[in-house]
Formats: C-alpha cells, structure tokens, sequence
C-alpha cells in the first residue's frame, strides 16, 4: 500500500505571532494529560465522597470525565493560543463528506482487530471481576440510564477525548514536532489514561489510526466520527447480547469481511484525502493554523 498521506513536518506558512499556536513539548503534553486525568479521578472521588450511591452511577463518572477534561481543554487554548479561534485551536473546520463516511466505516470495522488483539491479550492476563465493573454496571442499571450511558459513551466521551488528544495537544505538539511523533504520541496518551492494561495495546493502535485520520484530513470531525463508531458496535454489542457480550466469538467469515471493509475503506480513504481540494485545503488550514 502507498505510504500514508500526512502533512508536511515543515514550518507552517508565516503567520500574525499573536494568532499563532505556541508549540507543546512532549514533557507537556504528558502534563497536560496526566492533569487532565487526576482532576477526572479527583473530581469522581468527591462525587462519590459526597454521595456514595454514585459510586455505581455511569452517568456520573462521564459527567465528571467531561468537566475535568473540558476544564483542561480551556486552559491549554489559555496557554497554547489565548488570540486564536478555538475551531482552528482545535481543527474543528469542514471537510469532503467522503472523509465523514469512511471514517465511520474505518472506525467501525477497527473493532474487529482491536477485539481479536484484547483476545488473545485476555488469554494470557485474563481480566479480574472487578476490572468487568464497566459491563457489570452497565448490564444493572435501568434501561433509561443504559441509554444514557450509552449516549456518553458513543457520542460525549468521543468528542471530549477527541478535543483533548487530536486537538488541545495535537495541534501545539505540531509546531514541535513531525506529524509521526505526534500520531504516536497522542495515541500512547490515549491508550494509558485508560484503565485496563489489557486494553492498552488495542487502544495503541486506535488512537494511531484516529491521529493519522485527523492529521491526513485536516479536520477533528475524521478522528470524532471514527472514534464514535468505534463505541458504538462495543455498546451494541451489550445491549443487544448482554452478558453473553464478552464471551462471543466472532466468525472467521465475518471477521474476514470486515477486515476486507476496512482495507477497502483505508485504500478508499487514502484515494480521497491525496487528490481532493477541499481535503488538501483543510489540511493546509489546519498547518497554518
């Protein structure tokens, strides 16, 4: 296959230094991040201090998930670009719509190596009753809040992460740094904030994946959608097989014509975003920015 479309690690195209992003170090962006993660984890704590029934509650813990990293967001943009636009801070701009669905479907279909990957991690370091407490919890609680929680976890917690990775940090580190070194970054930091070590690897490349569909598009909304579709055959999975969710095995066949789907939707992908104007218009906007 071709090699990835990226933008170039060259300097952006001058610009006004009051309107200019500031660049991040990779010591401050793991800062940042670490930050970010204790103020969601201190924040919980006292939630729960002050109520303990929300111990349990889903809902709770993602509320407090976007008002600690939302809190981060708004500093960095105080930081890294006090004069800019925060949609150019964070690459939130239009691009073809074909990058939309393919992101969808590339998100989508990453499910199926990420979860064949945990597999056969779980194999060999299985996963405690307490480290279930995400399904256990979800699997109890009442229907309303299930789709509340589900809700969070497809359309909420995508974008805030996303915010937070492929934009507050993203965009700064780029100054310093080629778009490889970022990518690989923001997708260890991505991977680490969660819980599950044996999630880590899986989540690795995720977040490679979702750091180079940001980068090659121009746009947060590639990364946004594809991280969304992602939760979203995960919850689906929940609610439609409960309990049993865990211990389905995918089908040889169906992994074999989702993996063609999300070769086909890359090849597709990468097509678009090397000959399309408005792609390459994005990307060059998103340099400059």
């Amino acid at each position: 296959m071709p090699s990835p479309v990226l933008p170039s690690s060259s300097p952006p195209p001058p610009r006004d230094e009051q309107q200019a992003v500031q660049p991040m170090s990779l010591p401050a962006a793991a800062g940042w991040v670490v930050a970010a993660h204790l103020s969601f984890l201190m924040l919980l704590v006292l939630v729960v201090s002050l109520r303990e029934a929300m111990q349990r509650d889903m809902v709770a813990a993602l509320s407090c998930q976007l008002a600690a990293y939302g809190g981060g967001v708004f500093l960095m943009l105080r930081r890294y670009a006090p004069n800019s636009r925060v949609r150019d801070f964070l690459g939130v701009r239009p691009s073809h719509w074909g990058v939309y669905v393919l992101a969808l479907l590339l998100g989508a279909a990453a499910t199926v190596p990420a979860d064949s990957l945990f597999a056969l991690i779980e194999r060999r370091w299985p996963l405690s009753p307490e480290q279930m407490g995400f399904t256990k919890l979800f699997l109890e609680a009442p229907v309303a809040q299930q789709w509340l929680i589900a809700l969070g976890v497809v359309v909420a917690g995508p974008f805030v992460e996303e915010v937070l990775f492929r934009g507050a940090i993203f965009v700064p580190l780029r100054k310093a740094y080629s778009s490889y070194i970022v990518i690989v970054t923001s997708a260890l930091l991505f991977a680490l904030v969660h819980p599950l070590q044996q999630q880590w690897a899986p989540l690795f490349l995720m977040g490679a994946l979702l750091g180079y569909l940001r980068a090659s598009s121009g746009t947060l909304w590639a990364s946004v959608l594809a991280h969304a579709a992602f939760n979203f055959v995960s919850v689906a999975q929940l609610i439609t097989l409960g309990p049993a969710a865990a211990e389905v095995e995918v089908a040889p066949t169906y992994q074999l014509a989702l993996s063609a789907v999300f070769g086909l939707a890359l090849w597709g992908y990468w097509q678009l975003v090397r000959g399309d104007e408005r792609v390459i218009a994005a990307r060059e906007a998103d340099r400059a920015a």
